[in-house]
């Protein structure tokens, strides 16, 4: 008889996990690129240019009327929820690896900005948000110096 096992990922108190007890994982968690939280919390990717910030997010199975943002003082916040399917009649799940949950993130945002310029796109899986900056307001180099 083989051992079956499902579980919430939301729910952090009844979640599996296998590096619980295991203090090198534990460990090692700060070296590896990975949340090993339970739950969903969706990764991103930041670029810029001389003319605006564009936030990229991965968000598979998000959909677009489960996503919330908004740019307030100075902070750009995404909120959002990915739902776990349910299971089918005579259906029974064996074991998830996969992170479902809502998820709240926060950003603080340069003063260059133009909060009034904020675009929003969902395609294939992706959040990108493209912020302006304001006329005048172009990157610089700063040179440190060490000693």
């Amino acid at each position: 008889m083989t051992d079956k096992v499902c579980y919430d990922t939301t729910d952090t108190t009844t979640a599996v996990t296998p590096w619980i007890g295991n203090p090198l994982s534990r460990f090692m968690e700060g070296y590896w690129d990975y949340d090993f939280s339970p739950g969903f919390n969706p990764r991103f990717e930041m670029r810029e240019t001389d003319s605006a910030i564009t936030l990229i997010f991965e968000i598979p199975g998000v959909k677009k009327e489960d996503l919330h943002l908004d740019i307030s003082d100075g902070r750009l916040r995404v909120r959002g929820e990915r739902k776990s399917p349910e299971l089918k009649k005579n259906e029974e799940c064996m074991c998830s690896d996969l992170g479902y949950g809502t998820f709240d993130r926060s950003f603080g945002l340069p003063d260059s900005i133009d909060e009034g310029t904020v675009k929003a796109k969902h395609h294939d899986g992706l959040l990108e948000l493209t912020i302006g900056k304001r006329e005048g307001k172009k990157r610089k180099a700063i040179e440190i110096k060490v000693e």
